[in-house]
Protein backbone atom coordinates (compact mmCIF):
# COMPACT_ATOMS: atom_id res chain seq x y z
CA UNK A 1 0.00 0.00 0.00
CA UNK A 2 2.86 2.55 0.85
CA UNK A 3 4.19 2.48 -3.01
CA UNK A 4 0.18 3.46 -4.02
CA UNK A 5 0.46 6.85 -2.39
CA UNK A 6 4.15 8.02 -4.34
CA UNK A 7 1.55 6.88 -8.14
CA UNK A 8 -1.27 9.01 -6.62
CA UNK A 9 0.32 11.63 -5.82
CA UNK A 10 2.07 12.18 -9.17
CA UNK A 11 -1.49 11.42 -10.91
CA UNK A 12 -2.94 14.53 -8.47
CA UNK A 13 -0.24 16.71 -9.75
CA UNK A 14 -0.52 16.36 -13.04
CA UNK A 15 -4.10 16.97 -13.18
CA UNK A 16 -3.33 20.33 -11.32
CA UNK A 17 -0.79 21.80 -13.63
CA UNK A 18 -3.01 20.42 -16.53
CA UNK A 19 -4.02 23.70 -18.50
CA UNK A 20 -7.34 24.06 -18.68
CA UNK A 21 -9.23 24.63 -21.97
CA UNK A 22 -10.73 28.05 -23.08
CA UNK A 23 -14.16 27.94 -24.57
CA UNK A 24 -15.43 30.42 -26.35
CA UNK A 25 -19.04 31.19 -26.83
CA UNK A 26 -20.14 32.64 -30.19
CA UNK A 27 -21.39 36.49 -30.34
CA UNK A 28 -20.82 37.16 -26.67
CA UNK A 29 -18.91 40.52 -26.54
CA UNK A 30 -18.46 42.33 -23.98
CA UNK A 31 -20.66 45.55 -24.13
CA UNK A 32 -18.41 48.82 -24.91
CA UNK A 33 -18.97 51.77 -22.88
CA UNK A 34 -21.98 53.36 -23.74
CA UNK A 35 -21.39 56.72 -21.88
CA UNK A 36 -20.47 59.51 -24.67
CA UNK A 37 -17.53 61.82 -23.08
CA UNK A 38 -18.59 65.44 -22.37
CA UNK A 39 -15.94 66.67 -24.59
CA UNK A 40 -17.34 64.49 -27.45
CA UNK A 41 -20.84 66.00 -26.75
CA UNK A 42 -19.37 69.91 -26.77
CA UNK A 43 -17.25 69.46 -29.79
CA UNK A 44 -20.49 67.82 -31.54
CA UNK A 45 -22.70 70.77 -30.50
CA UNK A 46 -20.14 73.27 -31.61
CA UNK A 47 -20.09 71.89 -34.86
CA UNK A 48 -23.16 71.50 -35.45
CA UNK A 49 -24.27 75.31 -34.69
CA UNK A 50 -21.61 76.45 -36.86
CA UNK A 51 -22.56 74.16 -39.47
CA UNK A 52 -26.67 74.80 -39.32
CA UNK A 53 -26.42 78.55 -37.43
CA UNK A 54 -23.01 80.18 -38.35
CA UNK A 55 -21.73 80.61 -34.95
CA UNK A 56 -20.68 78.76 -32.00
CA UNK A 57 -23.75 78.18 -28.85
CA UNK A 58 -22.81 80.14 -25.69
CA UNK A 59 -22.92 78.69 -22.35
CA UNK A 60 -26.48 78.41 -21.66
CA UNK A 61 -27.11 76.91 -25.35
CA UNK A 62 -24.13 74.21 -25.10
CA UNK A 63 -26.30 73.30 -21.81
CA UNK A 64 -29.45 72.49 -22.87
CA UNK A 65 -28.09 70.92 -26.20
CA UNK A 66 -25.94 68.47 -24.50
CA UNK A 67 -28.92 68.30 -22.35
CA UNK A 68 -31.32 66.82 -24.93
CA UNK A 69 -28.11 64.55 -26.04
CA UNK A 70 -27.59 63.31 -22.51
CA UNK A 71 -31.53 62.43 -22.52
CA UNK A 72 -30.87 58.45 -24.28
CA UNK A 73 -26.96 58.77 -24.05
CA UNK A 74 -26.92 60.62 -27.39
CA UNK A 75 -29.00 57.97 -29.18
CA UNK A 76 -30.38 58.95 -32.86
CA UNK A 77 -33.27 60.01 -31.02
CA UNK A 78 -31.43 62.58 -29.01
CA UNK A 79 -29.42 63.53 -32.35
CA UNK A 80 -32.50 64.44 -34.09
CA UNK A 81 -34.64 66.20 -31.21
CA UNK A 82 -31.04 68.31 -30.67
CA UNK A 83 -30.83 69.19 -34.73
CA UNK A 84 -34.38 69.80 -34.72
CA UNK A 85 -34.40 73.10 -32.13
CA UNK A 86 -31.68 74.47 -34.86
CA UNK A 87 -32.55 73.89 -38.25
CA UNK A 88 -36.35 75.90 -36.93
CA UNK A 89 -34.44 79.00 -36.25
CA UNK A 90 -34.08 81.93 -38.36
CA UNK A 91 -30.14 82.28 -38.22
CA UNK A 92 -30.18 78.51 -40.13
CA UNK A 93 -32.37 79.74 -43.04
CA UNK A 94 -29.99 82.73 -43.33
CA UNK A 95 -27.47 80.26 -43.18
CA UNK A 96 -28.97 78.06 -46.10
CA UNK A 97 -29.21 81.21 -48.36
CA UNK A 98 -25.38 82.61 -47.69
CA UNK A 99 -24.40 78.88 -48.54
CA UNK A 100 -26.06 79.06 -51.85
CA UNK A 101 -25.56 83.24 -52.51
CA UNK A 102 -21.77 82.22 -51.89
CA UNK A 103 -21.92 79.15 -54.34
CA UNK A 104 -23.46 80.32 -57.04
CA UNK A 105 -23.26 84.12 -56.82
CA UNK A 106 -19.70 84.07 -56.21
CA UNK A 107 -20.93 85.68 -52.86
CA UNK A 108 -22.40 88.65 -54.12
CA UNK A 109 -23.54 90.90 -51.42
CA UNK A 110 -27.27 91.92 -50.68
CA UNK A 111 -26.07 95.43 -50.70
CA UNK A 112 -25.28 95.03 -54.25
CA UNK A 113 -28.42 93.72 -54.91
CA UNK A 114 -30.33 96.19 -53.25
CA UNK A 115 -28.06 98.74 -55.05
CA UNK A 116 -29.85 97.00 -58.89
CA UNK A 117 -32.96 96.87 -57.62
CA UNK A 118 -32.48 100.76 -56.94
CA UNK A 119 -31.61 100.88 -60.72
CA UNK A 120 -34.52 98.95 -62.10
CA UNK A 121 -36.62 100.88 -59.88
CA UNK A 122 -35.45 104.07 -61.54
CA UNK A 123 -35.61 102.83 -64.84
CA UNK A 124 -38.92 101.81 -64.53
CA UNK A 125 -40.75 105.29 -63.43
CA UNK A 126 -38.65 107.10 -66.03
CA UNK A 127 -41.27 107.05 -69.10
CA UNK A 128 -37.85 107.49 -71.11
CA UNK A 129 -36.98 103.78 -70.92
CA UNK A 130 -40.15 102.26 -71.66
CA UNK A 131 -38.83 100.14 -74.08
CA UNK A 132 -36.54 98.58 -71.53
CA UNK A 133 -39.51 98.24 -69.28
CA UNK A 134 -40.37 94.65 -69.92
CA UNK A 135 -36.76 93.46 -69.18
CA UNK A 136 -36.50 95.67 -66.42
CA UNK A 137 -39.41 94.12 -64.08
CA UNK A 138 -38.50 90.63 -65.36
CA UNK A 139 -35.30 91.27 -63.91
CA UNK A 140 -36.44 93.49 -60.90
CA UNK A 141 -38.81 90.52 -59.81
CA UNK A 142 -35.88 88.00 -60.35
CA UNK A 143 -34.37 90.60 -57.78
CA UNK A 144 -36.65 90.39 -55.08
CA UNK A 145 -37.64 86.78 -55.31
CA UNK A 146 -33.94 86.40 -54.09
CA UNK A 147 -34.00 88.47 -51.31
CA UNK A 148 -37.16 86.78 -50.46
CA UNK A 149 -35.78 83.73 -50.08
CA UNK A 150 -34.62 83.21 -46.35
CA UNK A 151 -38.12 84.71 -45.33
CA UNK A 152 -39.61 82.80 -47.66
CA UNK A 153 -38.02 79.40 -46.40
CA UNK A 154 -38.72 80.10 -43.13
CA UNK A 155 -42.43 80.49 -43.84
CA UNK A 156 -42.23 76.71 -45.21
CA UNK A 157 -43.20 78.95 -49.21
CA UNK A 158 -40.45 77.48 -50.84
CA UNK A 159 -37.84 74.57 -50.87
CA UNK A 160 -34.50 74.36 -51.47
CA UNK A 161 -35.04 73.39 -54.83
CA UNK A 162 -36.75 76.77 -55.59
CA UNK A 163 -34.09 78.21 -53.60
CA UNK A 164 -31.77 77.13 -56.23
CA UNK A 165 -33.98 77.66 -59.09
CA UNK A 166 -33.96 81.48 -57.93
CA UNK A 167 -30.08 82.24 -57.58
CA UNK A 168 -29.89 80.60 -61.01
CA UNK A 169 -32.60 82.57 -62.57
CA UNK A 170 -31.21 86.26 -62.50
CA UNK A 171 -29.11 88.80 -63.71
CA UNK A 172 -26.38 88.42 -61.05
CA UNK A 173 -25.87 84.79 -62.43
CA UNK A 174 -26.03 85.43 -65.61
CA UNK A 175 -23.09 88.27 -65.72
CA UNK A 176 -21.27 85.76 -63.79
CA UNK A 177 -21.91 82.74 -66.33
CA UNK A 178 -22.29 84.95 -69.74
CA UNK A 179 -23.30 82.78 -72.45
CA UNK A 180 -25.26 79.73 -73.20
CA UNK A 181 -22.56 77.30 -73.05
CA UNK A 182 -21.08 79.61 -69.95
CA UNK A 183 -24.64 78.70 -68.13
CA UNK A 184 -25.01 75.46 -69.05
CA UNK A 185 -21.85 74.07 -67.57
CA UNK A 186 -21.86 76.27 -64.75
CA UNK A 187 -25.11 74.93 -63.35
CA UNK A 188 -23.56 70.83 -63.90
CA UNK A 189 -20.26 72.04 -62.26
CA UNK A 190 -22.53 73.84 -59.46
CA UNK A 191 -24.72 71.00 -58.30
CA UNK A 192 -22.89 67.84 -59.93
CA UNK A 193 -19.28 69.39 -59.47
CA UNK A 194 -18.63 67.71 -62.89
CA UNK A 195 -18.84 68.52 -66.54
CA UNK A 196 -21.52 68.17 -68.43
CA UNK A 197 -20.78 65.11 -71.28
CA UNK A 198 -20.99 66.41 -74.98
CA UNK A 199 -24.46 64.81 -75.43
CA UNK A 200 -25.63 66.79 -72.21
CA UNK A 201 -24.00 70.13 -73.04
CA UNK A 202 -24.75 70.14 -76.49
CA UNK A 203 -28.87 69.49 -75.37
CA UNK A 204 -28.60 71.70 -72.82
CA UNK A 205 -27.40 74.28 -75.24
CA UNK A 206 -29.91 73.34 -77.47
CA UNK A 207 -33.34 73.77 -74.89
CA UNK A 208 -31.54 76.99 -73.41
CA UNK A 209 -31.23 78.54 -77.06
CA UNK A 210 -35.15 78.12 -77.23
CA UNK A 211 -35.42 74.98 -79.58
CA UNK A 212 -36.40 71.21 -78.53
CA UNK A 213 -34.35 69.03 -77.02
CA UNK A 214 -34.20 66.10 -74.47
CA UNK A 215 -32.32 66.47 -71.51
CA UNK A 216 -31.89 63.50 -68.24
CA UNK A 217 -34.77 61.54 -70.75
CA UNK A 218 -37.17 64.46 -70.64
CA UNK A 219 -37.92 67.15 -73.43
CA UNK A 220 -37.94 70.82 -72.94
CA UNK A 221 -37.74 73.68 -75.30
CA UNK A 222 -36.70 76.93 -73.08
CA UNK A 223 -33.93 78.48 -70.51
CA UNK A 224 -36.66 77.77 -68.04
CA UNK A 225 -37.27 73.90 -68.82
CA UNK A 226 -33.60 73.83 -68.40
CA UNK A 227 -33.73 74.72 -65.24
CA UNK A 228 -36.81 72.88 -64.28
CA UNK A 229 -35.53 69.49 -65.51
CA UNK A 230 -32.50 70.00 -64.26
CA UNK A 231 -33.62 70.21 -60.64
CA UNK A 232 -35.89 67.71 -60.70
CA UNK A 233 -33.26 65.29 -61.99
CA UNK A 234 -31.68 62.15 -59.99
CA UNK A 235 -28.60 63.59 -60.93
CA UNK A 236 -29.20 66.48 -58.71
CA UNK A 237 -30.68 64.52 -55.97
CA UNK A 238 -27.31 62.88 -55.64
CA UNK A 239 -25.63 66.09 -56.21
CA UNK A 240 -27.23 67.53 -52.95
CA UNK A 241 -26.43 64.44 -51.10
CA UNK A 242 -22.34 64.31 -52.32
CA UNK A 243 -22.36 67.89 -51.50
CA UNK A 244 -23.49 67.59 -47.62
CA UNK A 245 -20.99 64.80 -47.29
CA UNK A 246 -18.37 66.67 -48.28
CA UNK A 247 -18.92 69.95 -46.70
CA UNK A 248 -19.62 67.68 -42.95
CA UNK A 249 -17.58 64.71 -43.74
CA UNK A 250 -14.95 65.66 -45.97
CA UNK A 251 -15.52 62.71 -48.22
CA UNK A 252 -17.69 61.15 -51.00
CA UNK A 253 -20.38 58.82 -49.84
CA UNK A 254 -20.33 55.22 -50.07
CA UNK A 255 -22.74 53.52 -52.77
CA UNK A 256 -25.11 52.04 -50.42
CA UNK A 257 -25.14 55.80 -48.93
CA UNK A 258 -25.44 58.01 -52.04
CA UNK A 259 -28.54 55.55 -52.58
CA UNK A 260 -30.51 55.41 -49.59
CA UNK A 261 -29.98 59.41 -48.70
CA UNK A 262 -30.61 60.37 -52.34
CA UNK A 263 -33.98 57.71 -52.62
CA UNK A 264 -34.83 59.08 -49.28
CA UNK A 265 -34.89 62.94 -50.29
CA UNK A 266 -35.99 62.16 -53.71
CA UNK A 267 -39.16 61.05 -51.76
CA UNK A 268 -39.61 63.53 -49.03
CA UNK A 269 -37.48 66.26 -50.47
CA UNK A 270 -37.12 68.07 -47.07
CA UNK A 271 -33.64 69.43 -47.42
CA UNK A 272 -33.56 69.87 -43.35
CA UNK A 273 -34.18 66.28 -43.18
CA UNK A 274 -31.49 65.22 -45.66
CA UNK A 275 -28.75 67.78 -43.27
CA UNK A 276 -30.17 66.13 -40.24
CA UNK A 277 -29.37 62.55 -41.40
CA UNK A 278 -25.73 63.24 -42.09
CA UNK A 279 -25.11 65.49 -39.32
CA UNK A 280 -26.26 62.44 -37.15
CA UNK A 281 -23.78 60.21 -38.45
CA UNK A 282 -21.71 58.58 -35.59
CA UNK A 283 -18.69 59.61 -37.92
CA UNK A 284 -19.73 63.24 -37.74
CA UNK A 285 -20.45 62.93 -34.33
CA UNK A 286 -16.83 62.02 -33.68
CA UNK A 287 -17.95 58.27 -32.20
Amino acid sequence: MRRIWPLLFAIVLLAACKREKEVIIPDNEAPPDSTVSNVVLESYVNRSYIALLGYQPDAGQMAVSTGILRTHNCSQQDRDAFLSQLVVQPAYFQRVFDIGRGTLLNGIDTSDIRDELTILNFILSDSNYLPFWPQAQLERGQLVDVMAIPQDLQAGSISIIEMHRRLVTNKGYDQINMGTQNFVISVFQNFLARYPTDAERAAGEVMVDGFPSQLFLENGRTKTDFIAIFLRSNDYYEGQVRELFRRYLFREPQTEELESYTLSYKASGNYQALQKAVLSIDEYLGL
